[in-house]
């Protein structure tokens, strides 16, 4: 299953969202040519996640980029860089995107919100594979945590949902994160 990095541009600087396995870094040149930017263009990178699909692709790409490099606070210790992970907390600002604390797949995981246009970038916090759904159990550190995690987002003007795995939900994507944690237990 792929695991998918999001790339973010505005004027002529880029923020990249999680850079998937080792030897994702061909597919990120390529989709960053295609939005009409290169490397040095990339002055953020935001890791969701400590996981190595999330992550695999920092050691081949952190050399090429100048960017600050961040990581959800809780998860900076558990991720090898070759440089400094920057941490990141719920409400923190990044290239004009608000940082959502989601803990549950992992302690210190973090979504990336674009509050002008309601896009949320979920890393793993949600998935869309069979339809719209939590943190899958089998990897996921704090179940209580991961279901308080998609009460906090079912809570928000989210109007399209970027999934770490899956496709992207662009339609009724508040509507279908508000059934999903109608149907969570307690």
């Amino acid at each position: 299953m792929g695991v998918a990095a999001y790339i973010l541009v505005r004027g002529n600087e880029a923020a990249i969202v999680d850079l998937g396995t080792a030897g994702s870094e061909t597919a990120i040149e390529e989709a960053l040519k295609a939005a009409g930017a290169g490397w040095k263009s990339v002055r953020h990178i935001v890791l969701t996640h400590m996981h190595d699909d999330h992550v695999g692709g920092l050691p081949e790409i952190a050399p090429q980029v100048g960017a600050t490099i961040y990581a959800g606070a809780g998860d900076v210790g558990a991720i090898e860089s070759p440089r400094a992970l920057k941490p990141l907390n719920d409400g923190d600002e990044v290239f004009g995107m608000r940082i959502i604390g989601t803990p549950g797949h992992t302690f210190g995981h973090i979504s990336v919100f674009e509050p002008a246009t309601g896009v949320l970038v979920a890393g793993d916090a949600l998935r869309t594979i069979g339809g719209l759904d939590g943190s899958d159990p089998r990897f996921t550190a704090n179940e209580k945590l991961a279901k308080a995690t998609v009460r906090k987002l079912a809570a928000m003007d989210i109007r399209a949902i970027l999934p770490g795995h899956g496709e992207p939900l662009t339609a009724g994507a508040a509507r279908a994160l508000k059934e999903l944690a109608e149907r969570l237990p307690a």
